[in-house]
């Protein structure tokens, strides 16, 4: 066995060189490695894993009611209808590695006499393509907080101006929510059926809370 495996590292180096003999041990190590070690390697991987997964579950249960007085609080002070938290997430990308961006609702507020044409908002954004609406994200990032009527939004985002209006929607405004790295990771919105004014000074307040809440 040994003098075979002498003549056929020998015939490697007559052909491939000392570089050829290099590779084949190489991979011939690390091919005993994964056979001996995979595993356990995969185990370990597949435990931290699930581990960090109840971490961010547990993580997100125990924000929640917070996120729900906050904004339970909040609703009144801004003088708002429907308030709501959004998050945004990975989608997929283009064919030539364009990347998409998603939206959800996870957390929403009524005022305890529902609006006729209100109702919730969490089925209705759930995987919501952020690139087709129009101007509305592009000035969102620029400026942080937005506020617009409906005749506003009409030319900014005509798809979000028809679903507001037929719900009878006067006025809506969004603020965003960072990561400790300074990253957008979500919004506060909220809107108005019968009055055209929210107060943005409480609209951002309410959502520095809840960015805090989400960096704990």
């Amino acid at each position: 066995m040994q003098e075979n495996t002498s003549q056929f590292l020998s015939e490697v180096m007559k052909q491939y060189g000392l570089f050829g003999v290099i590779v084949i041990i190489i991979l011939l190590t690390t091919l005993i490695v994964i056979y001996k070690f995979g595993p356990q390697i995969y185990d370990t991987w597949k435990a931290k894993a699930s581990d960090d997964h109840h971490k961010r579950m547990m993580h997100g249960i125990k924000k929640g009611p917070l996120v729900q007085s906050t904004l339970r609080n909040y609703l009144p002070l801004i003088k708002c209808d429907h308030i709501f938290v959004g998050e945004f997430h990975n989608g997929t990308s283009s064919i030539v590695g364009i990347p998409y961006m998603k939206f959800d609702i996870i957390f929403e507020h009524i005022t305890p006499k529902l609006h006729e044409n209100d109702c919730l908002l969490v089925r209705l954004y759930e995987n919501e393509y952020v690139q087709t609406h129009d101007q509305l994200p592009g000035l969102l990032f620029q400026h942080n907080n937005i506020v617009y009527t409906l005749d506003e939004l009409q030319s900014i985002d005509e798809q979000l101006y028809f679903r507001m209006k037929s719900r009878g929607v006067k006025v809506m405004a969004m603020s965003l929510i960072y990561n400790t790295k300074n990253i957008p990771v979500g919004i506060v919105g909220c809107f108005c059926f019968e009055d055209d004014t929210i107060n943005m000074n409480e609209l951002i307040k309410c959502s520095k809370e809840i960015e805090n809440i989400y960096n704990k």
